[in-house]
């Protein structure tokens, strides 16, 4: 059976949901986008990202955050920032 990326995304929202009853620390945040820039090899960055890309569908369940909409904004300004630049 095919998981589509959609029904990973809302299981990871709803996995986060049930664990964790508290604020992420922003520390956690920085340290995971650090430790991915730093990754030595494609193994360790793949797992470093998995666990960014669950702190995001946590915060997008938490806060009721489009993804879709979001990344799409984010994709049209940063198009509109470079034909300005």
């Amino acid at each position: 059976m095919i998981r589509h990326f959609e029904n990973l995304w809302e299981e990871a929202e709803k996995t986060l949901k049930e664990y964790l009853d508290t604020e992420i620390d922003k520390k956690l945040y920085l340290s995971i986008f650090e430790n991915l820039i730093n990754a030595d090899n494609k193994e360790e960055a793949e797992k470093i990202f998995g666990r960014a890309l669950l702190i995001l569908c946590y915060i997008s369940e938490k806060y009721n955050i489009n993804s879709w909409v979001a990344l799409e904004q984010a994709i049209t300004e940063f198009k509109i920032d470079m034909l300005e630049e």
